[in-house]
């Protein structure tokens, strides 16, 4: 059996799962907001934010390996992973103006957050118009590569925006623990846990149909 195969099946029941909990589950934190249900965004936001960063890291290693070895296969890994990076990116910008529009009152305010990620989202938008603009194969694959390597720096740099600098963006990881109620953390993680097992299905099928295309 193809192991998208595998993934996808461990994933529908856990889809199902999660959905249920994200939308039965009482209001996780108040905030003094019109409607404390608005943190279920929370469920839709965190996790497409953090597959995009691993998105982006299993793209960076696979980028090394490939200007190291010269292995066709990795070139293919860090394709299949900007190509999931990227829409997720997106999604991470829209349910985080969602959440800013209902919690501050407009949906983009240039926030160190919100920018820090947009740069995220463009370099992953990046990659495919250099990588399309390449005619020549290996020259786009090693051009592609280390472009991965350079561009890898945004991830960073939107995670810890929100500590550099003045943010409005809510810090819920601190040194002393995590600023949620315990059954909004069990949520979330299981919503992260069923984002990563998307994520590797969309990889193992995306690079199946690569291999098989002979790219």
């Amino acid at each position: 059996m193809k192991l998208w195969k595998v993934f996808g099946v461990a994933t529908l029941p856990l889809c199902l799962v999660s959905m249920y909990l994200s939308l039965s589950s009482p209001p996780p934190i108040e905030a003094g907001i019109a409607s404390p249900d608005v943190y279920r965004v929370l469920y839709v936001h965190v996790p497409p934010a953090w597959i995009s960063y691993l998105s982006m890291g299993v793209a960076l290693v696979s980028s090394i390996i490939y200007l190291a070895r010269r292995t066709v296969k990795a070139d293919i890994i860090a394709l299949s992973s900007m190509r999931i990076g990227l829409p997720l990116s997106w999604v991470t910008i829209v349910t985080g103006s969602l959440w800013a529009n209902i919690a501050w009152g407009e949906y983009w305010s240039w926030d160190p957050r919100e920018t820090t990620t947009l740069v995220l989202a463009l370099a992953f938008i990046g990659y495919f118009i250099i990588r399309w603009s390449i005619p020549e194969l290996n020259r786009r694959r090693r051009v592609s590569a280390m472009y991965v390597i350079a561009s890898f720096i945004t991830v960073p740099l939107s995670y810890y925006s929100a500590i550099l600098w003045r943010t409005l963006h809510p810090i819920v990881i601190t040194h002393t623990g995590i600023a949620l109620a315990h059954h909004t953390v069990l949520i979330l993680i299981i919503n992260i846990i069923t984002a990563l097992l998307i994520f590797l299905t969309l990889l193992s099928l995306s690079y199946d149909v690569e291999l098989a295309g002979g790219r």
